[in-house]
């Protein structure tokens, strides 16, 4: 189904995200530009983050605006969607991450959902994981239609955005290393808005297998453990901090499993006796052991453990970091949006800049 623009009334926008991304971002563009061929006046902004390979060059190949973050600041996702949704005169933004394709029909139903319940701040869809190896295009077909619509917590990397909404309780937060959809969907939520998930898939997500924990450990030197340590410092002491730690406090129960083991190390010590650690590294592995009859791996048990005890180690380091909003990231642009954007001279220019 091809999008018109009587079939939606509202401006949109789309801000795609990339950092070293060359490998993917011709097909992340090429599959938003054909979902919104029928919406004339579309505006796209791609923001590279100060990529090192030719992810920048390459978008300078469509009729879309590029911009480049400064390299010599805080570079994280969010400041790349505060910097992409500040170029933007338009009324819903669709937020995509660079390893990402939209899929085929979904932007069609979610439009249609934002136009007809304007309680929706949020829509977000199905996010298909596949391997980094795939080289074709994913997108799908459009046959499904009235996908279920359910509440969520919050929207994920990828979503469309109510930009009054938005307005209302504030952007994303560019100082967040991580968290910054849930902490944004949060806030959203006790403004009175909803955040909703279509049950459809919505991109194809090109990434390295999750459930490797030579995975979890890449993602801690990208520094996305620390955002759940900046959310609650930011909002300590208002009932936020509880709402999300409720929600999103993966690292609780590594904080107590911790915490107990240090006192029964202590009542050892001070008893100068054992058997109160004993005890505790009974119960420990009673519990790790019946964790993974459960799950039927204990792999998937010692995976669940490493993660919990990461986003221990980031909540700390996020807590004393903090997330003092930095002003609108600092960025240059390669190339603008053209209302008749055909000049390949033009093109040509930008590129000879890129090289």
């Amino acid at each position: 189904m091809v999008l018109k623009r009587g079939d939606f009334d509202q401006r949109l926008g789309v801000v795609l995200i990339a950092r070293d991304q060359e490998w993917n971002v011709r097909r992340l563009i090429e599959s938003v530009l054909e979902e919104t061929r029928g919406l004339p006046g579309t505006e796209i902004v791609l923001v590279d983050s100060a990529s090192r390979d030719g992810t920048a060059a390459v978008a300078c190949d469509y009729p879309i605006e590029v911009i480049r973050l400064d390299a010599e600041q805080r570079l994280t996702a969010a400041a790349g969607r505060v910097a992409g949704m500040g170029r933007l005169s338009v009324d819903v933004v669709l937020f995509l991450d660079g390893d990402m394709e939209l899929r085929r029909g979904w932007l069609t139903e979610a439009l249609g959902l934002l136009r007809h319940a304007p309680e929706i701040a949020v829509v977000s869809g199905q996010i298909v994981d596949l391997p980094l190896g795939v080289t074709f295009s994913t997108r799908g077909t459009t046959t499904q239609v009235g996908a279920a619509v359910i509440d969520v917590t919050h929207g994920g990397g990828a979503a469309l955005y109510r930009r009054a909404a938005l307005d209302s309780v504030g952007s994303f937060n560019a100082a967040l290393y991580s968290e910054e959809e849930p902490e944004l969907c949060l806030r959203l939520r006790c403004g009175g808005w909803r955040v909703v998930r279509l049950e459809r898939p919505m991109v194809s997500h090109y990434t390295a297998p999750t459930d490797r924990i030579g995975s979890l450990f890449g993602r801690r030197r990208r520094r996305l453990y620390l955002g759940a340590g900046q959310v609650v410092r930011l909002h300590a002491g208002t009932p936020l901090t509880w709402t999300y730690l409720r929600e999103r406090g993966y690292a609780l129960p590594a904080a107590a499993g911790l915490g107990a083991s240090g006192l029964a190390l202590v009542a050892s010590a001070a008893r100068r006796d054992a058997r109160p650690l004993v005890a505790w590294l009974v119960l420990a592995a009673l519990a790790l052991g019946a964790d993974a009859a459960r799950k039927r791996s204990p792999y998937r048990t010692l995976h669940s453990l490493v993660v919990r005890l990461l986003f221990l180690e980031g909540m700390i380091r996020g807590y004393r970091l903090g997330a003092d909003a930095p002003a609108l990231p600092r960025f240059a642009v390669l190339r603008e949006r053209l209302p008749e954007d055909s000049d390949a001279s033009e093109r040509n220019l930008v590129k000879g800049v890129l090289a």
